[in-house]
């Protein structure tokens, strides 16, 4: 709707087009080197990019003294006024030279330069009867600003969705920064998590409580309903075809025990090792369904009689009887980091994944290094499981003590 926008209001197109964050990240060495001082030495260039991306285009911010001033609350590390903004600012400004000269721009700064077009020249009435925004935690604050713009100004007309424990885009969600002025008695808090067994919750609800600093008052805790349900089961292999070939193997024995397909979900990031799984499932005859097509749609039909594989910000929104998230490793979801940014969002990531579920759960890892953050579940809800000899002193000191060695 972006695009749709831009070309509405006439606004130039980069001549080589809109690209991501990853294929910007090529051009961020040369563009710190404005950085003479070395004041952001201990940044990645990952880390400086998304605060380019997500602070300056996201919050549309025009000036170094916006950029000073503005409150980022809610990001992982701080940066000091009088030094590191202004050099971060330096860094954004070859970047933005380097975009120039290439004829291309970041995808965040659409949204940015739509919101200014509209403060310049605001709307006289608003475009729509009402609007829904669902998902709202994974929106810039930019997109609210446009929206707010095309609406003149107006927001009594809004119905806003979102749960800032889910935010897997976007790092330091805040309501305050999407421009939204709900009066008392507009907005209401649901605590009450009616997709997952409290079991599930339960075993998940550690990875939210490691969030309440980076968003305070915004981050509502659930509390599970219902029946119990199963414990988690948490289980290590010694190697990632040794784990995709297990998943698969228990996949089937769900099918012949007349669990439907449909209600199947493996959650992989990774497409290479879904469509490892893919051919595992193929050789025991089981149907399934990537949500990435042939032609790149990425889409699933809920009704179709297949085993789901998906990534896991495509499940948002769905549930599934029987979840499998395989792969929880260091390199997946990271308990630690170095730019205060990515353990926080792998916690998020690991708390969706696990929320898909409505009943029976099941986590893996494989190699020496599960991730960390299976140490951190409430371990009244989980049951471990671990491959023979795997356990040793390279595993997180948290899951060496959980882990009981059975064969694989």
């Amino acid at each position: 709707y972006m695009a749709e926008l831009a070309r509405e209001f006439a606004l130039p197109e980069p001549r080589a087009g809109y690209r991501s964050a990853e294929l910007l990240l090529p051009l961020l060495p040369d563009a710190r080197r404005a950085d003479r001082a070395g004041v952001l030495a201990s940044w990645s260039d990952r880390a400086l990019l998304d605060e380019i991306l997500e602070v300056i285009h996201g919050r549309v911010l025009t000036s170094v003294d916006a950029y000073v001033e503005t409150n980022r609350r809610g990001r992982g590390r701080g940066l000091d006024r009088a030094r590191q903004r202004p050099a971060l600012w330096a860094v954004h400004e070859r970047l933005r030279a380097a975009c120039d000269r290439r004829g291309v721009a970041p995808w965040d700064a659409l949204p940015a330069r739509i919101a200014a077009h509209l403060e310049a020249r605001p709307a006289a009435s608003p475009r729509f009867g009402a609007v829904v925004i669902d998902e709202a935690q994974d929106l810039l604050p930019s997109i609210f600003r446009v929206v707010l713009a095309l609406q003149a100004g107006r927001d009594e007309n809004l119905l806003v969705l979102g749960d800032a424990a889910q935010n897997v885009y976007r790092s330091g969600f805040r309501w305050g920064h999407t421009g939204l002025r709900p009066a008392a008695g507009q907005v209401t808090h649901l605590r009450r998590c009616f997709r997952s067994t409290p079991s599930i919750v339960g075993a998940a609800a550690p990875l939210l409580a490691r969030q309440q600093r980076r968003f305070e008052g915004d981050l509502v805790l659930p509390e599970g309903d219902g029946e119990a349900g199963p414990p988690v089961h948490v289980r290590t292999y010694r190697c990632v075809e040794a784990e995709l070939e297990s998943v698969a193997e228990e996949v089937g024995i769900r099918i012949e025990n007349g669990v439907p397909p449909s209600s199947i979900a493996v959650l992989i990031d990774d497409a290479e090792h879904r469509a490892a799984l893919g051919r595992h499932l193929d050789t025991l005859d089981c149907a399934w369904e990537d949500f990435r097509k042939d032609r790149r749609e990425r889409r699933i039909d809920i009704f179709d009689q297949s085993v789901k594989l998906l990534g896991v910000a495509s499940a948002k929104g769905i549930e599934f009887q029987v979840v499998f998230v395989p792969l929880v490793t260091e390199a997946s979801f990271p308990a630690a980091d170095d730019d205060g940014e990515s353990a926080d969002r792998a916690r998020r990531m690991l708390y969706t994944a696990m929320t898909r579920c409505a009943w029976e759960l099941r986590l893996s890892a494989h190699g020496a290094a599960p991730s960390g953050l299976l140490a951190e579940l409430d371990p009244a809800h989980v049951v471990w499981e671990g491959a023979s000899g795997l356990v040793g002193a390279s595993m997180p000191s948290g899951l060496r003590s959980g882990l009981e060695t059975v064969s694989a």
